[in-house]
């Protein structure tokens, strides 16, 4: 028997959004993946009416994928989709350093991150990062996707 995590042949990836979650956002990343990606919407046909994904409370926004998938109009909402290679140092790599994107124009194309409408609180700490992965000062007037400023 193979193991899913660790055997070549395993690519698909999954979006898990569970039934009691409120709402999510999920922006400003690189999504990058040799294979599909699911969700888990199966799981969500029963849901009750405080569902986050029964009531469109699930938002990808502004997000970078290397291709376009299906799922990506339902069950969530999904806007400013960027649809690109990154183009990193060495995908597959075994560092940091070689998940840094070169396609400086696909990733400097990020937003300014905003609470969810039902949300009083946003995220502790506030959305306004001072530093990325590697420590380079962000200049909040020119937000990117990733966790690395290109």
């Amino acid at each position: 028997m193979s193991d899913p995590y660790t055997d070549e042949t395993f690519k698909d990836n999954v979006f898990l959004i569970e039934k009691t979650v409120k709402g999510a956002l999920f922006a400003n990343n690189v999504v990058y993946t040799v294979g599909n990606i699911v969700h888990n919407r199966e799981k969500s046909d029963d849901a009750v009416s405080g569902d986050a994904q029964k009531n469109n409370l699930v938002f990808f926004k502004n997000n970078l994928f290397r291709r376009e998938f299906a799922w990506m109009s339902d069950p969530f909402t999904v806007t400013g989709t960027v649809v690109a290679d990154p183009a990193f140092v060495r995908a597959g790599g075994d560092s940091i350093e070689d998940y840094i994107p070169k396609n400086k124009q696909a990733c400097s194309t990020g937003i300014a991150l905003q609470k969810l409408p039902s949300d009083e609180v946003g995220l502790m700490g506030g959305f306004d990062l001072k530093y990325d992965l590697f420590g380079n000062e962000i200049d909040l007037s020119k937000p990117f996707i990733g966790a690395i400023k290109p």
